[in-house]
């Protein structure tokens, strides 16, 4: 681990390569500044992809992104840079994935969408097919999107409500 301000001191650009550890704070704007400052200083990133990620030969993807354990990502999709895919996430044929998202745990993007660049998309939601999320959405854990969204919408499920007055060996 080295400090950002001795980087380019002690790493010539030319020699190092760089990995993206950045999470998703503040809507990946830390990641996207991060990102920039050191492609200025002339530095490439790499991809990390988790070798139990499967990931369709056509899939055409920039640098900095980060694929984790047992993702799908199915052919003809296309990812940007510096995105965080975390386990379990599938991402289907023909997708369009800007640049500095967050697709968390077991999230699903049906076919044919287009995710812009900075959204978050929560644990197990789900993005039907041919839906657009414009940059800075945030959809909520189990969320499911049916619909396209404006820039900064922030999508959330309805909520589960606990039945008191009920015992679970009424149900099954």
């Amino acid at each position: 681990v080295i400090a950002s301000d001795k980087v380019l001191e002690l790493c010539d650009p030319k020699e190092y390569r760089v990995i993206m550890g950045i999470g998703y704070n503040n809507m990946n704007q830390i990641k996207e500044h991060e990102f920039l400052r050191y492609k200025k200083m002339g530095y490439v990133f790499v991809n990390y992809v988790h070798p139990t990620a499967i990931v369709g030969n056509d899939v055409n993807m920039g640098e900095a992104n980060n694929i984790f354990e047992g993702v799908i990502i199915q052919e003809g999709v296309e990812i940007g840079n510096a995105n965080l895919i975390y386990g379990g996430v599938l991402v289907a044929h023909d997708n369009k994935i800007g640049n500095y998202n967050s697709l968390s745990v077991k999230s699903c993007i049906a076919g044919c969408s287009v995710i812009g660049n900075n959204c978050f998309i929560g644990a197990n939601a789900t993005i039907r097919d041919h839906i657009r999320l414009n940059d800075y959405t945030l959809v909520g854990a189990g969320a499911y999107l049916d619909k396209s969204t404006n820039e900064y919408e922030v999508v959330v499920p309805s909520k589960s409500t606990m039945i008191n007055d009920r015992k679970s060996l009424e149900f099954i």
